[in-house]
């Protein structure tokens, strides 16, 4: 991280920066500006940000600049998500947020802050137009302070939180802190619950009766929600004589921000996504490019690979066509081989069918043996129509009286092949000589 730090923030009068040097011992504040530009001026996309003495004071220092952004044009919220990876939280923060906050979330942009817990997260967001956001990265991109980082303005409550939970069930009781810090026309407030911020504010009232006043209105809020707020720890005041009002919050919160030089984890930043700053695009780009040499190294190997695969299914696939043609040959000589595998199905279904009716070609012989030696040659007997089934039996016939069809029928229950047999029907024919008969039944 680069010795010295721009950080900016802006209100509805004025735009300020401060410039802090990292040192050995901590972080030191060395210059301080204050421009009367509003916020409107500040976010005006077609009027430029001249600001020549930041330009002068940081030429050739390449200092790392961060962006405060304030409450006012923000909302923040609480809520619980299940414990999903780090890229489905942000889509689900998301996704929670659209129902929370006014504008269109796809043109919005969500800083988070999440708090991983055994069956659940806890999950701070804040949401803010994106259109803004841009204006103000490209404005001071023009004095090349493009900010590396966007923090909601919150942020410079974060140091007071304790870092160890009261409880981290759910079901704990409703208890929060409110902890603010108190400026000459402001007061900036987070609400924190087992130590997780909750909401941010800001309170703009002019003199210090009605901002305790505005204050009250908070905590009265909250009660009314069944919390049971309490006052968290303030910033100690100014020493006695020193002139104009004490900024170390801003030390604090680098200090808090970067311990070690390097980005806390899980600090709210709004330069993500569709937002994030250069330095991380290229740190992106540098990342998808190593895996994109590497990826080709990998789709290289498994090409070659795969033509050497390709090589050798291929020549094992034409021995073995062969092999196939050379069986179908000999198999279904002297018929022409075209397509092997269906002539060879073709053939195999054939055979089927043929034993399937050799299978029972005996029993059908024996059964018309039987069918046509059964009546007494005394006996006159025709037979008509004769159907055979794989089980079933059914014939029709001629003779000249009823007890000689019961005869036939009893002739060919003789045979130990038919198991059944009935006479369906039996009419006397018109000529009062002939009577036509009708058999079913069944056989082995």
């Amino acid at each position: 991280m680069a010795d010295t730090t721009l950080v900016t923030r802006f209100s509805e009068e004025s735009l300020e920066a401060f410039i802090v040097r990292r040192e050995r011992s901590g972080w030191a504040l060395t210059n301080r500006f204050i421009w009367p530009i509003s916020a409107k001026e500040f976010l005006e996309s077609e009027k430029p940000l001249k600001i020549p003495e930041l330009d002068d004071l940081l030429a050739g220092k390449n200092p790392v600049s961060i962006l405060l952004w304030p409450p006012e044009r923000s909302l923040s919220h609480f809520f619980w998500l299940p414990p999903l990876l780090k890229a489905e939280l942000a889509l689900a923060a998301e996704n929670e947020m659209d129902g929370l906050i006014p504008w269109p979330i796809e043109q919005c942009q969500t800083a988070l802050m999440i708090r991983r817990e055994q069956s659940s997260c806890r999950v701070f967001a804040v949401s803010t137009p994106r259109a803004p956001l841009e204006t103000a990265i490209r404005k001071l991109a023009d004095h090349q302070l493009e900010p590396k980082h966007i923090f909601p303005e919150s942020v410079i409550l974060y140091e007071k939180i304790p870092s160890a939970p009261k409880s981290s069930s759910k079901e704990m009781a409703k208890e929060c802190t409110i902890y603010t810090q108190e400026e000459k026309k402001a007061v900036l407030g987070l609400i924190c619950q087992a130590n997780f911020p909750r909401q941010e504010f800001v309170l703009r009232e002019e003199g210090v009766e009605s901002r305790d006043r505005a204050l009250s209105n908070v905590f009265f809020a909250l009660a009314a929600e069944g919390f049971s707020p309490e006052r968290g720890t303030l910033p100690a005041p100014s020493l006695s004589g020193s002139p104009g009002p004490d900024f170390s919050f801003i030390t604090r919160m680098l200090a808090f921000v970067f311990p070690n030089g390097t980005l806390k984890r899980d600090i709210p930043d709004f330069r993500v996504g569709k937002l994030a700053s250069t330095h991380e695009k290229k740190q992106l780009y540098h990342q998808m490019k190593s895996l994109s040499i590497l990826a080709g190294v990998i789709l290289l190997a498994a090409l070659l690979d795969g033509v050497v695969h390709y090589d050798h299914i291929t020549k094992q696939m034409n021995n073995e066509e062969g092999l196939l043609t050379a069986i179908a040959s000999r198999t279904l000589s002297p018929s022409v081989v075209v397509d092997p595998i269906s002539q060879m199905e073709q053939k195999e279904k054939s055979l089927k069918e043929q034993r399937a009716l050799l299978s029972r070609g005996t029993d059908i012989i024996e059964l018309l043996r039987a069918i046509a030696t059964a009546p007494p040659e005394e006996i006159p007997f025709e037979l008509v129509s004769m159907s055979i089934g794989a089980k079933s039996l059914n014939l029709s016939g001629k003779t000249d009286s009823f007890q000689h069809v019961e005869t036939v029928r009893q002739e060919l229950l003789k045979n130990p092949h038919i198991k059944e047999l009935s006479v369906q029907s039996a009419r006397l024919g018109i000529d009062k000589k002939t009577v036509t008969f009708r058999m079913g039944g069944l056989h082995d």
